[in-house]
């Protein structure tokens, strides 16, 4: 009888594989880290991007490299120090456009008017900051003036300006004085200040008023395309000459047209925004007995230690509330403090 010798392959198989932690993962999960913290105002969703895939954003003090990775709603989220760095060199810039420009991209055969930002047209009365090439670089509109529309356009590289300026929950101000040719009553007044449709959706409230007996003026919460002049055109008006002259706390002022200036450490778009252009903590607090911890001194950027100044007495160490965003508390973001009285400094009244 002839052995036979059976071999026997024995074949590996393969473990079930351990499903990784998925970036993008089920809402449970939590929400994603770049939708956080634009929803903070720490900076825009692409700039959140950019920064994590940089390795500069801290989640409950741990480094996030993977985009779309999520957290936690109420997770700390911090900014390294080299994104905090870039956010003071963005720029925002306040520019007279005159008639003729787009405010976007070129169309048509107009010139963006981006290219009026150069040395040779910044505001003589600009002391600022000096003119580099690196500030056209990301600049970009923040809101549209149509090409036949003159007035106030902020151009800006700080995606905060940006989301606080047009994005969908915003609600910043825009004052535009209009002249129109025509014959208004008193109830397409009404109409103007509110009961107007666009592109099948209601407007949003607005106030209305004469300015003087050719001229209106718009004070308007939101910007769809051209619609001041198609609202007026719903109530029997023609529009001849359109000014923007105030963006929130911000106004064209003397400003000439075809001139640009940079906004100011000590202006606000918004009563409730954060100090912009990079402000950070206001200057000037040196030798007036001002206390801050080295939480608001490390530079905490989370919206609400910059906005929600809990202002009282340190020495009656009040239980205090914390921050939304940080889970910093009022004793760590105290304000500069006058030894008589509990109120602000000047300073940061401005």
């Amino acid at each position: 009888m002839r052995a036979m010798t059976e071999k026997r392959v024995l074949r590996r198989v393969p473990k079930a594989a351990t499903p990784a932690a998925a970036p993008a993962g089920d809402a449970s999960a939590g929400v994603r880290i770049s939708k956080l913290m634009a929803e903070r105002g720490l900076c825009s969703r692409r700039e959140a991007d950019a920064y994590i895939e940089r390795g500069l954003v801290f989640v409950d003090g741990e480094r996030v490299t993977q985009l779309g990775t999520r957290a936690a709603p109420d997770a700390v989220i911090t900014l390294g120090n080299a994104a905090r760095a870039q956010q003071a060199r963005q720029v925002t810039i306040l520019l007279h456009k005159p008639v003729g420009y787009v405010s976007g991209q070129a169309e048509e055969g107009h010139q963006p008017a981006v290219i009026l930002v150069k040395p040779q047209t910044q505001y003589a009365g600009d002391k600022t900051a000096r003119f580099s090439a690196a500030h056209l670089r990301g600049l970009a509109p923040a809101g549209r003036l149509d090409i036949d529309s003159t007035g106030l356009l902020v151009l800006t590289q700080d995606g905060r300006i940006a989301r606080q300026l047009i994005g969908e929950d915003s609600t910043v101000e825009k004052e535009d004085l209009v002249r129109v040719d025509g014959q208004l009553d008193a109830q397409g007044l009404a109409l103007l200040n509110h009961g107007l449709s666009l592109d099948g959706k209601a407007l949003r409230p607005a106030k209305v008023n004469w300015a003087n007996p050719d001229q209106l003026c718009f004070i308007l919460k939101e910007g769809k395309k051209r619609q001041i002049r198609r609202m007026c055109e719903l109530v029997g008006l023609r529009v001849t000459g359109l000014k923007r002259v105030r963006i929130g706390g911000v106004r064209l002022g003397d400003l000439p047209p075809g001139q640009w200036r940079y906004l100011r450490e000590d202006e606000r778009f918004s009563p409730s925004g954060f100090p912009c252009a990079g402000a950070g903590w206001p200057n000037g607090s040196k030798g007036k007995s001002s206390i801050i911890s080295h939480h608001a001194a490390r530079g905490c950027d989370c919206a609400s230690c910059r906005v929600r100044f809990f202002l009282f007495n340190p020495l009656q160490r009040p239980r205090p509330p914390s921050c939304a965003s940080c889970s910093a508390t009022t004793t760590d973001i105290l304000l500069p403090v006058s030894r008589r009285s509990t109120k602000p400094s000047p300073d940061w009244l401005k």
